[in-house]
């Protein structure tokens, strides 16, 4: 609580609106719809020292037309540079951003607990300044926060009893301070990264990994070690051919390691840290299905910190293609880029397996769990354990790492890691448009996405029709 207090006495600007003597809680509903939460961080202040109730911006009648390539499903622009709240009602947190597995609600961390807790303390303090002494934490439970890009974090606070019609909101500014420098990371032109890459079969996969590396590596003045561990069968002469394909590439080196017995990922990570050649510090522990750029390794040698800090990057994973494309009437492109946008693929926020930090690091927390066959589980594992030995995890939805869809067969997966396969296989497929599209075309003999254009093309005909009307009117009063 007392972190908060030295900021918000003199420009937490606290906003306080008392909706009182009321009649019905109709009234009450419509009083609190005339206060705006102030949107503009500016605005914020000017806000806090006067009690006249905002004007809302004028919206324009004419109806927008639906963005093409995308019908239906954009924000309008009139109100996309909103910033919407997040929600808390005492119990769980709403969060307004994409998310995962259908998750709505999810209870709240430590962090938010306190943070909340600390809100809910500095409200009931000013009300009780200002002589409403009968409201306590728990009648203060409705929250509703965002961060405003330039000003700080804005927290609305709903105070209300159950036995009175009476409601108090509160909005609270929790300013930036000044900004200082907390860490700074120098990552040295002769800084080696070891790229580590447990693979059985998969050749063509492995080709292409070669020639992303092959083309970033050649373009940059980076210093890379491509690393494959093979797990022997009848592939394993072409695998290292196409590695082979890497030699003469300036900046890159490569290395082979071929291992017997069935697949394992903990145990080919493991192998590969401790084969590594002696001048890299910085392993990244890969896929054979990601593509990466220069900015993304470059990422990778400066966020880890040794001893303290791990880089566990959160890739964008693509959808079916084919899947993408039919459902919306196109053919699948097979130019082999992965295309960052909405339905194409997501954020895999539950994926732990990418990993940047100190080789030395790796062999203190012992690394991956080698009992594990495989692949699924080893990387929450790992997460845990640099966990609970107080190392920072530094996550962050990382543009220059994607992952190549490919089918995904868990029939051959490890105990226990059955269950995050097929999770996965699931997620991998297709977005919720997509597959609702396709249901439609599929079960009903519908084509969803051509009823979306139709209504996108009736909307910019009506919209062209009234842009006439109006230079046609103009153009009248003009005349006179």
């Amino acid at each position: 609580m007392r972190e908060w207090r030295p900021y918000l006495r003199w420009a937490l600007r606290l906003l306080l609106v008392g909706v009182a003597g009321v009649v019905g809680a109709a009234l009450f509903t419509s009083s609190l719809l005339i206060v705006s939460s102030g949107a503009a961080n500016e605005a914020l202040v000017e806000k806090a020292s006067s009690q006249t109730p905002p004007v809302a911006a004028p919206v324009s009648d004419t109806a927008e037309p639906l963005p093409r390539g995308n019908p239906g499903s954009k924000i309008p622009p009139h109100l996309k540079n909103r910033l919407y709240f997040s929600s808390y009602d005492g119990t769980h947190v709403y969060e307004n951003r994409g998310t995962i597995g259908g998750t709505v609600a999810r209870k709240p961390n430590a962090l938010e607990r306190r943070m909340f807790a600390q809100a809910q303390e500095e409200v009931v303090r000013y009300l009780t300044t200002r002589g409403q002494h009968h409201y306590s934490r728990v009648d203060c439970g409705d929250i509703r926060y965002r961060l405003l890009p330039t000003a700080g974090l804005e927290v609305e606070v709903m105070c209300s009893k159950s036995s009175s019609p009476e409601a108090e909101r509160v909005v609270l500014l929790l300013p930036f301070q000044h900004s200082r420098v907390l860490r700074h990371t120098h990552v040295a032109a002769a800084q080696v990264l070891g790229v580590i890459v447990p693979l059985q079969g998969l050749v063509e996969a492995l080709e292409r990994l070669v020639t992303n590396f092959r083309e970033v590596v050649q373009d940059s003045d980076l210093r890379v070690v491509l690393s494959i561990v093979y797990f022997d069968d009848q592939h394993t002469l072409e695998a290292a051919a196409a590695l082979e394909a890497a030699r003469g590439t300036e900046g890159l080196q490569t290395q082979f390691t071929v291992l017997t017995g069935e697949f394992s990922r903990s145990r080919g990570v493991n192998v590969g840290v401790e084969a590594m050649t002696s001048d890299v510090e910085i392993v990244f522990l890969c896929d054979v299905d990601v593509s990466v750029t220069r900015d993304f390794l470059v990422r990778c040698l400066a966020s880890p910190a040794q001893g303290r800090e791990v880089f566990f990057p959160v890739l964008f994973s693509q959808h079916n293609p084919i899947l993408t494309y039919a459902a919306r009437g196109l053919r699948a492109r097979h130019s082999g880029a992965v295309k960052l946008k909405d339905n194409h693929g997501f954020w895999r926020l539950w994926g732990f397996g990418m990993v940047c930090l100190y080789r030395t690091d790796y062999l203190t927390i012992n690394g991956f769990d080698s009992l594990l066959d495989g692949w699924g589980g080893e990387d929450l594992r790992f997460a845990r354990r640099v966990s609970n030995m107080k190392y920072t995890i530094t996550r962050s939805l990382d543009h220059g790492l994607r992952h190549h869809y490919h089918p995904k067969d868990c029939s051959r997966v490890g105990k226990g890691q059955r269950a995050p396969c097929l999770r996965a296989q699931a997620m991998c497929e297709a977005s919720g448009q997509t597959f609702g599209l396709w249901y439609f075309k599929h079960k009903h003999n519908t084509s969803m996405w051509e009823t979306l254009k139709d209504h996108q093309e009736i909307q910019e005909e009506e919209t062209e029709g009234r842009n006439e009307r109006q230079k046609e009117k103009e153009a009248i009063e003009d005349e006179r």
